[in-house]
């Protein structure tokens, strides 16, 4: 089977909190000139709270996962749990990138994905960042990079 990453174009898949949807909008926007030069595919999942009838989420295929991070999206629970299992067994596998985007201060040291590659550098949360576009572009310049790595 063909992917997309196969064919020049990578799939980026942004996951989130739905109180992060504001974040992940900017992100949208910054990755537009990624999306215009045909180098990224993009699409975006916001994980639900866990209810009492329990749904095991279905985690879309992706090239490059970029995980949102927010107090709000750690406390999901049961069911941010199932999809970090599975983008962190893909990503131990080889066969995909993953990203931590801090957005919102949390802590998350000690966390599976601690070790993971995080950005902006030092891990500064988007929303301290007087112009945000900065930290944006950073974020944005790190994603080029991985997709020229693809080729």
């Amino acid at each position: 089977m063909e992917t997309q990453s196969t064919k020049g174009i990578v799939k980026v898949l942004s996951i989130y909190a739905d109180k992060d949807t504001i974040f992940n909008q900017e992100l949208e926007k910054h990755l537009s000139a990624l999306k215009i030069a045909d180098k990224i595919v993009y699409e975006k999942y916001v994980v639900q709270a866990t209810s009492y009838n329990i749904q095991v989420p279905q985690v879309p295929t992706a090239d490059i996962f970029l995980l949102l991070l927010s107090a709000d999206l750690l406390s999901i629970g049961q069911n941010f749990g199932i999809v970090t299992r599975h983008v962190l067994e893909k990503y131990q596998q080889k066969t995909i990138q993953v990203i931590l985007i801090m957005v919102r201060s949390v802590f998350i040291l000690d966390t599976p994905f601690s070790k993971l590659p995080i950005l902006p550098t030092n891990g500064e949360p988007i929303a301290n960042f007087a112009n945000q576009d900065i930290a944006w572009h950073e974020v944005v310049q790190n994603i080029h990079d991985i997709i020229k790595s693809f080729k």
